[in-house]
């Protein structure tokens, strides 16, 4: 009977240690996501980018904060 009761018990102490292993990595998995979503984000601006004032944008040219960001991705037609 005792060595059932220690095999259960350490049955449910790896139980929870999968368990939290699992927890863990899931979280990790949505900073990856987000460091993908922004690596792929970065490349869209386009032939000509110009940032304006001082503001909580971040400029994709220099990365200072401004306030509005102009950015035109063909310049077919602009004199």
């Amino acid at each position: 009977m005792r060595k059932k009761i220690l095999f259960l018990g350490l049955v449910l102490i790896a139980m929870a240690a999968i368990s939290f292993q699992s927890y863990s990595k899931r979280g990790n998995l949505g900073n990856l996501i987000l460091e993908n979503i922004d690596a792929l984000a970065s490349e869209e601006w386009g032939n000509y980018v110009r940032c304006i004032g001082s503001g909580s944008l971040d400029c994709p040219v220099n990365h200072v904060k401004v306030d509005w960001i102009i950015s035109i991705n063909n310049l077919e037609g602009l004199y």
